[in-house]
């Protein structure tokens, strides 16, 4: 009994008191003080939870004051606990269910059990605390291997037995089957748990208690499985026609040598015998398991005693049977007095026989309680018996097991053969490829339900990737076979539900169903991930193939087909004048002869990319989301150059026609000077002349004071997230445990799952992006640079209107999204860099973050060494959308215009490049930034021969704090030195301070310094091993390029931990931070991408948070 002040015990005091409960149970053996104990700390970590204080405590008793608590359990979300009390609630829930399975187990010893039915609804009660709080120890944490242990020999229990409680239980033979499938399949999985665990801390020597006890459940859950077997046998032939089925048998053969030499594994042989009417050779087994086990003085009492009392119970059953000559045990039973009341209970082996459990604590994976108990968890819960043929009678929970189709009469020869191919498979060393073989063979002859066991049987046996990968796509054809055949879903018709019983809770209503489907869904997704990964492993490594396959509803044909417009757009931006199309005659040809071909490599692509797309059936973002740009490019895109060269095409009237119309938008599209006039007709003759020439001579002097045509922000329409279903919740806490766990290959699919039941729920956009972002996998940074515009499309669709003319930080979370987007981009490869810049730049829905893109396209174009022209004309973009604002304090993008000047002074246009420096030179601006400017202004006045300003512009920028134009300023100002005959010592002092700071050997250092000089023998060292090492050169980089460990490091994630080593700069950013306070948690109701200026964050510092045991990135992420 709980009593008010539960909230006053420090944790430290519930553990000290579970331990208690715990070694009562244990060692005095004492279920109800241990029960009394273990549920004392789950009311009290629960009401702490709910903030309920202490009101709820204390006078509930009997069967009511565990249903009181899984209530509890049920009706919260663990999330707002700790890791730690989370492992404890885990921990007491068990507790609580040992004690009840132990009060319930107790009477079978007990002389008095006979007396009265008092004792049998003692038992009764005993047995519904024991599901109903391992049924909430499952959904706290699904991953512990004693707590599904222990639900599966509780189903087990409930499936052999039967009771006075006619209210909560059915008699019926579909019920207990019901239970025993349950009971199969949580004890299949505790194996594949501990065996798990076992393997993770295998030679560890600080672990050999926790060793021993993930032994001892593997152990127990193996024998009872064994038990449920023979169960399962028990009723096999009222299933199937009277056909003795031999799971059991089946079983055994494949347990391990060791299991076999034990007490209870040789009881369940006894009691399997003893159940298919083989009398004496149980009478033969349980007697020698009697003689050899039990006859011993030494013995321990307790739980091994039990065991030699089922064992005796049994011997005495197969002895009645042979003295009377009986067929049946069920009979022999009947008619014994010493067993009339125990029914089935002599077969059932507790899971605390033979060693003490204790259930697994290193395992941090939390699932919420209000969730269904059985939420799946990275252990593969298959069907328990693919093989089995169900009644097809209604079930009270409305699900209905049909039958499938009988196999065929099957020849001798055939029969041989399979039993010949099944007996090599058993035996063989190449056990997939004879399983697959024997799978088909099975499907020849119709028995798919054979086939399919043996096709997962291959799944399991598979040791490689190729292996699985077959196995897998031959069950999903065969699947899909199954499903042809038979109108309905495999062996699964969801009928509507029947009014609750008056007596019937939700569990017991809507588990069984909502459990099976999970597992079908499973099955599928499996099979369809695997074919999506063989379909990507097996397609070109093209950077804008593998950036249009991830993103499955975007029109990335955009980036394609919309050559045509985005050359004749590049006309419009730089103001086309009669000069300029005087100039379109030469070389027209060649430009256009290249350009078809480009435009034939894209159209192949195009075609390709778009199959993928369509089977890859991903999430589809609703039509309102469109951008105008979008709509306008599908519309020019339709009329190609490959079209308009081709000679029939030409002189054909509807092409005509087509020429015009696209020469009429081009007429409303450019805007010519007032002083120009070009007609429709010259303009229709040589439009493909301007789109080849402005590709091939797009030089156009810059003028500063000319008006650009912009290009149109993302602005859709604006609508709130709908509510994202409960399958698609399961699935996100499932990639949120792969995340916590570094699965991010898995997480990734999970999150696909989640993207296509809810195509508009934000967070799993983000969390894709993030765990392809975490793979480190270099040719996956522009995937994960899209994945993440695609979240800022829908934030910014979901979120409030921003004002686009605001300052760069308040476009809400869908800026810092964006923007971290661009510093993937930044530092993913190369090749690919240009494209994902142009495709981001189409999200950009604030002037400020279109000025910094565009200025990052600059940049990168800069690099790849395309015409100057284009390179002048994006960085003219980024400085207009900042210039439109009219603010007075930043009327110009500083970075753009150093880019121009940069342009400029290659170009040869030095005094470009000084006007432009007066017109901005008052400003305020960043350090390096200015350091920069005065840099390029040096050398432009030095290379008008005026040394002396040169020297002072080198001067002050040599005043400002080290940046990364340091060392060049350093190295100008000693050449213009030396030009004005300047103190040889001071020229060889900033030569030399230009090499110490990083800056690569030039012919003048060598020059001036020697070639036997200290500073140049270091700096030709450093620039061989960066060349040797692959690094670019940063001598003279201008900055902006990501840095340290890489974008694969786990430091920067928005939702995956933090790693151990030192954040990089991108992560310190503050884009991040505010990124991971605007994230939204499950629910699919909190609205993203809204203002985020001036919201201080109701997370704490995420890194502490860590380090204090948080375990879930995304339950964490809420505003």
């Amino acid at each position: 009994m709980v009593g008010d002040n539960t909230r006053r015990i420090p944790m430290e005091g519930l553990v000290t008191r579970l331990a208690l409960g715990i070694d009562m149970l244990r060692r005095h053996d004492d279920p109800e003080g241990s029960s009394a104990a273990c549920e004392f700390v789950i009311r009290a970590i629960l009401e702490e939870g709910e903030g309920k204080g202490g009101s709820s405590g204390g006078g509930i008793d009997g069967s009511g004051r565990m249903e009181h608590i899984a209530t509890m359990v049920s009706s919260m979300s663990t999330s707002s606990l700790d890791a730690y009390k989370t492992r404890t609630l885990s921990k007491a829930l068990l507790c609580v269910g040992e004690a009840a399975l132990a009060s319930w187990s107790s009477p079978l010893l007990s002389s008095s059990y006979h007396r009265g039915p008092h004792y049998r609804s003692t038992r009764d009660a005993a047995l519904v605390r024991a599901r109903e709080s391992l049924e909430a120890a499952t959904a706290v944490d699904p991953t512990d291997p004693a707590v599904r242990c222990g639900l599966g020999l509780t189903y087990l229990i409930l499936g052999t037995m039967k009771y006075d409680d006619k209210d909560n239980y059915d008699n019926d033979n579909d019920s207990s089957l019901r239970y025993i499938f349950r009971s199969i399949q949580h004890l299949r999985t505790a194996v594949g748990l501990a065996d798990a665990a076992s393997s993770q801390h295998e030679g560890r020597a600080d672990d050999d208690d926790y060793d021993e006890a993930i032994d001892a459940v593997r152990y127990a859950a193996s024998h009872n499985l064994g038990l449920a077997y023979i169960a399962l046998d028990g009723k096999s032939p009222s299933l199937d026609g009277g056909k003795q089925t031999t799971h059991f048998a089946d079983w055994a053969r494949s347990s391990p040598w060791v299991m076999k030499k034990t007490l209870a594994f040789a009881s369940n042989v006894g009691a399997m015998m003893l159940q298919m009417g083989m009398f004496e050779d149980a009478a033969s087994t349980l007697g020698s398991t009697a003689s050899e086990f039990c006859g011993n003085d030494s013995l321990p009492s307790g739980r091994q005693e039990e065991a030699c009392s089922i064992v005796r119970i049994n011997l005495a059953v197969a002895r009645a049977a042979l003295n009377r000559e009986m067929e049946g045990p069920n009979y022999a039973r009947a008619n014994d007095p010493t067993i009339e009341s125990n029914q089935f209970d002599g077969d059932v082996l507790s899971s605390r026989s033979e060693d003490v459990l204790t259930p697994s604590n290193d395992d941090d994976v939390s699932q919420a309680a209000h969730e269904t108990p059985d939420v799946p968890s990275f252990i593969d819960e298959g069907e328990p018996e693919s093989n089995l043929v169900l009644s097809n009678e209604s079930t009270s929970s409305g699900l209905e097991i049909v039958n499938i189709k009988e196999a065929i009469d099957v020849k001798p020869e055939m029969r041989n053969a399979l039993v010949a191919l099944e007996k090599a498979a058993t035996e063989g060393t190449q056990r997939t490829r004879l399983l697959l073989a024997l799978a088909r063979a099975r499907s020849s002859t119709g028995d798919f339900l054979g086939a399919v066991d043996a096709s997962l049987k291959a799944i399991s046996a598979s040791t490689s990737d190729e292996e699985m990968e077959s196995s897998t796509s031959y069950l999903e054809s065969l699947i899909e076979t199954m499903a042809k055949q038979n109108s309905e879903e495999i062996g699964l018709v969801h009928e509507e539900s029947t009014p609750k019983a008056s007596g019937e809770t939700p569990t017991n209503r809507d588990y069984s169903l909502l459990e099976m489907k999970l597992e079908l869904e499973r099955l599928k997704y499996k099979v369809l991930d695997q074919e999506m990964r063989l379909r990507y492993q097996n397609y070109s490594p093209n950077p804008v193939d593998d950036v249009t396959h991830v993103i499955g509803y975007q029109k990335q044909e955009y980036t394609l087909k919309d050559a045509p417009r985005r050359a004749l757009s590049e006309i419009k931006q730089n103001r086309v004048t009669g000069q300029i199309l005087t100039k379109l005659v030469d070389h027209v040809q060649d430009e256009i002869h290249e350009i078809q071909e480009i435009s034939n490599v894209a159209a192949d692509d195009i075609q390709e990319v778009s199959s993928i797309v369509a089977d890859d059936g991903g999430p589809v973002v609703p039509e309102s989301s469109t951008s105008s740009s979008d709509i306008e490019s599908s519309s020019i895109a339709n009329v190609t150059l490959t079209e308009y060269q081709n000679s029939d095409a030409a002189a054909d009237p509807e092409f005509d026609a087509q020429a015009d119309d696209l020469t009429s938008k081009t007429d409303a599209e450019v805007d010519f000077d007032s002083n120009t006039e070009v007609d429709a007709q010259s303009l229709t003759k040589t439009h493909a002349e301007v789109i080849a020439k402005s590709i091939a001579e797009p030089d156009v002097e810059f003028n500063t004071e000319s008006i650009v045509d912009l290009p149109v922000l993302f602005s859709p329409e604006l609508k709130p997230p709908a509510a994202i279903p409960p399958t698609a919740k399961s699935y996100m806490k499932m990639a949120d445990a792969y995340l916590d766990k570094g699965q991010f290959v898995l997480a990734s699919k999970q999150f696909l799952k989640v993207m296509r039941k809810a195509p508009d729920h934000l967070p799993a956009y983000l969390g894709y992006a993030t765990a392809l972002e975490r793979t480190g996998k270099g040719r996956q940074i522009h995937t994960a640079a899209l994945a993440y515009g695609n979240a800022t499309k829908l934030a910014i669709i979901q979120g409030t209107k921003v004002d686009s003319m605001a300052k760069a930080g308040t476009g809400g979370i869908a800026e810092n999204i964006l923007r971290r987007a661009v510093a993937l981009t930044k530092a993913g490869d190369p090749s690919g860099r240009l494209e994902t810049l142009l495709q981001l730049a189409t999200y950009a829905h604030t002037n400020a973050l279109a000025a910094d893109i565009y200025h990052e396209i600059g940049l990168e174009m800069s690099k790849q060494g395309i015409d100057r022209g284009r390179v002048v004309q994006a960085f003219t973009i980024a400085n207009e959308f900042v210039a439109i604002r009219n603010d007075a304090e930043a009327p110009f993008h500083i970075r753009s215009i150093i880019g121009l000047c940069k342009s400029m002074f290659l170009e040869g246009n030095v005094k470009g490049v000084i006007d432009l420096f007066n017109k901005v030179k008052n400003l305020h601006m960043e350090d390096d930034l200015h350091t920069e400017l005065l840099v390029l202004v040096g050398r432009a006045h030095a290379k008008l021969g005026d040394m002396e300003t040169a020297i002072s512009e080198f001067t002050r920028a040599l005043a400002f704090p080290l940046s990364s134009s340091t060392p060049l300023a350093h190295h100008e100002l000693a050449s213009a030195l030396k030009k004005s005959n300047g103190d040889n010592h001071e020229i060889n002092l900033h030569y030399e301070y230009a090499l110490e700071k990083g800056m690569d050997v030039s012919p003048e250092a060598i020059e001036s310094l020697g070639e036997r000089n200290i500073h140049v023998m270091r700096a030709l060292n450093r620039q061989y091993y960066k060349n040797v090492n692959g690094g670019e050169s940063t001598g003279r980089s201008s900055g902006g390029i990501m840095s340290g460990t890489g974008v694969g490091s786990q430091s920067s994630s928005v939702f995956a931990p933090k790693a151990k080593q030192n954040e990089d700069s991108i992560a310190q950013s503050d884009t991040l931070s505010i990124l991971e306070q605007g994230a939204a948690s499950y629910d699919g109701h909190s609205p993203m991408g809204g203002e985020v200026e001036g919201i201080q964050s109701s997370l704490s510092n995420l890194k502490a948070a860590k380090q204090q045991g948080s375990e879930s990135r995304l339950q964490k992420l809420q505003r």
